[in-house]
């Protein structure tokens, strides 16, 4: 009894091992020829999925950079990140939200520009830690430094950021928008942001 049973099972496996292998060998439909070594299946009844470009983040800085806005020229990797990080970003996060734990692998940019004008240049900030992103983009903080400490200014979630000084001690800021979220711009002046 036990050798037929073992007998009907390997027949069994047989027979769909040697299936597949027909089915495999005749390119038919659903068959995984055209990724051969892959772990990825193709969808039935479909080519395996192009990978997205990620190029094709449109935003609406060519729009305000043709009128004379400036965009940030931003450093990620450097020991500079990894200062402003430890010593400004994530002490300003724990007290925004509370939490005494700082996040695993945090990510922020940072950028020198002389962007309110004064005497040093302003210290703008890109957060992408827990909770610092959503469908309107991610924070930004700019921070001005006053007698020897940095004074955060203002702080607004977008897709992109850029400024445009307009005369004395007035700066146009541009929160860039891009394909789903709307741009705007506010005006510094007289020491804060204003629609």
């Amino acid at each position: 009894m036990k050798n037929a049973i073992a007998a009907a099972f390997l027949l069994l496996a047989s027979t769909v091992s040697f299936a597949a292998m027909a089915q495999d060998s005749s390119g038919s439909e659903g068959s995984n020829t055209s990724l051969p070594g892959s772990v990825f299946v193709v969808p039935p009844g479909g080519n395996a999925p192009e990978p997205e470009d990620l190029d094709d983040i449109v935003t609406d800085i060519d729009l305000f950079t043709a009128k004379g806005f400036k965009e940030p020229s931003w450093a990620t990797h450097t020991a500079q990140v990894q200062d402003v990080l430890r010593d400004l970003v994530l002490p300003d996060w724990r007290k925004r939200t509370g939490k005494d734990k700082d996040p695993m692998l945090p990510s922020i940019d940072i950028a020198g520009e002389s962007v309110l004008g004064g005497d040093y240049n302003d210290l703008l900030v890109v957060s992408r830690l827990p909770g610092d992103c959503d469908e309107t983009g991610c924070l930004l903080q700019l921070y001005s430094l006053v007698n020897d400490v940095w004074v955060k200014r203002f702080e607004f979630k977008t897709v992109n950021f850029a400024w445009k000084p307009k005369g004395d001690d007035e700066v146009l800021i541009a929160r860039v928008g891009g394909m789903w979220v709307p741009s705007a711009t506010y005006l510094w002046k007289d020491g804060a942001l204003h629609k």
